[in-house]
């Protein structure tokens, strides 16, 4: 079982991701902003985080550069909505360090796709002398699927 961080300031989009990611086998942590989410991610670290990019107190934006200083390897997915999600904005999410970013209102399947492939452990093959990773694995090239 895997543990998501999903930190968002609208309770229905918190209610709805943890109640989705739940039926996933996900134990999910809900936070209300970036500064609750930190605080929560100190408490208990996890496996994934999803964070909305603009809210109050600490953004998404914030929030995805503090959790790159302590836990440079854990997968973010960055959401938003509204006129705020430009392309800009999404690229810049990807600039701070989200794996994937999704635009509000978003296609589940869409993203339970990003959360298995962020949760994916690194593959490999094995050889002869032993396993040898294989490079260009999902998390070290962040895209967005349209």
């Amino acid at each position: 079982m895997s543990r998501i961080l999903v930190i968002d300031d609208n309770a229905g989009v918190r209610a709805y991701l943890q109640h989705g990611l739940g039926y996933g086998d996900h134990e999910v942590v809900v936070a209300k902003n970036g500064g609750e989410g930190i605080q929560r991610y100190h408490e208990s670290p996890v496996d994934l985080v999803i964070t909305d990019l603009f809210m109050p107190e600490k953004d998404g934006f914030e929030t995805i550069a503090e959790l790159r200083k302590e836990s440079p390897s854990i997968p973010i997915i960055a959401i938003s909505g509204g006129h705020l999600a430009s392309g800009p904005t999404l690229q810049a999410a990807k600039f701070a360090g989200a794996v994937y970013v999704l635009e509000k209102p978003f296609d589940t399947e869409k993203l339970l796709f990003m959360v298995d492939e962020a949760l994916r452990p690194k593959r490999q093959c094995v050889r002869a002398n032993g396993a040898v990773p294989i490079t260009g694995d999902s998390r070290e090239t962040p895209i967005t699927l349209s």
